[in-house]
């Protein structure tokens, strides 16, 4: 079993490079080369703490214990857990995207690492090797029918439909920044396989993405407290809204999502629910790492 586990791993690197080299670094899409052109003007380059690994690797493993407890009883708040990445391969890729994941912080308005523990936890529970395949057909150009089915797409597993509600909920004057501004209209002016097509080959445009609805859980779970005060439990509860929805709201105007607006804002067991126990090794490691920019 363990042969066929490692040889899965194995697999699941092989697809993440080919899918990474796959992906070209421009396009002849030029309101996606305007962002990117707006992106190197106003982004200032991040650094981060190269923190040990160690610490990480043991919460996660203790993380996925107790979410395989919660399973073995049959609890209804357990997660599928099915590792499509070693920790190691997790922090490595987050750590290639600092300085995309901090440009897009900045251009919301929201702390680097909230948003690095985000695609930390969408990469690790989410980025499965079919979605990698889907995004890197479909940035050569011969996955295109790809495009006409409702699916996720980039490193954040963004969908095209709450991100559309989500920016129109924020407004177009919502942040100050002309690069957000600038995607803003580049999300408006294309429909679901616009985006899917965007968000797939160009990695910027799927952290902005996530960016995005990472800014919309926060303020629909903040309220009126600052992000100043943002807690741990307040983050993995984020994450558990951006994995799952928060029903009869703008982004998600179903009532069939995982969370209700009440519950979502007052909720403050770290251990509710599975996916905010696997999460949670994951936002406190790039907390620590301190993102930041440099002056």
């Amino acid at each position: 079993m363990d042969g066929v586990i490692t040889v899965f791993r194995w697999l699941c690197t092989l697809t993440l490079m080919i899918t990474a080299a796959a992906i070209p670094a421009s396009g002849v899409d030029y309101e996606a080369a305007r962002v990117r052109a707006v992106m190197k003007q106003v982004c200032p380059h991040y650094h981060y703490l190269i923190t040990p690994r160690d610490g990480l690797e043991a919460d996660l493993d203790r993380a996925r214990r107790w979410n395989a407890l919660m399973i073995n009883f049959g609890s209804p708040a357990a997660s599928m857990d099915r590792r499509f990445l070693l920790p190691d391969q997790v922090v490595d890729q987050v750590e290639q995207l600092i300085p995309l994941i901090g440009c897009a912080a900045s251009a919301f308005e929201l702390p680097p690492d909230l948003l690095a523990g985000i695609i930390a936890a969408a990469l690790d529970l989410d980025y499965n090797p079919i979605d990698r395949f889907v995004d890197g057909s479909i940035a050569l150009g011969w996955g295109e029918p790809l495009t006409t089915f409702d699916v996720s797409a980039g490193y954040a597993q963004v969908h095209y439909d709450p991100l559309s509600r989500a920016l129109m909920w924020m407004g177009r004057g919502r942040f100050e920044s002309p690069l957000y501004q600038a995607f803003f209209d580049l999300i408006q002016r294309r429909d679901r396989a616009g985006y899917i097509r965007l968000a797939s080959r160009f990695p910027m445009v799927g952290i902005l993405s996530g960016a995005a609805m990472t800014r919309y859980y926060t303020d629909l779970r903040m309220g009126s407290r600052g992000l100043d005060q943002l807690t741990l439990t307040d983050k993995v509860t984020i994450w558990s809204a951006y994995r799952g929805g928060v029903s009869d709201q703008p982004a998600d105007p179903a009532s069939n999502h995982k969370w209700g607006l009440s519950h979502y804002m007052s909720a403050q067991n770290p251990y509710l629910l599975g996916d905010m126990i696997l999460a949670a090794p994951y936002f406190a490691y790039f907390q620590g790492a301190g993102i930041s920019a440099v002056p």
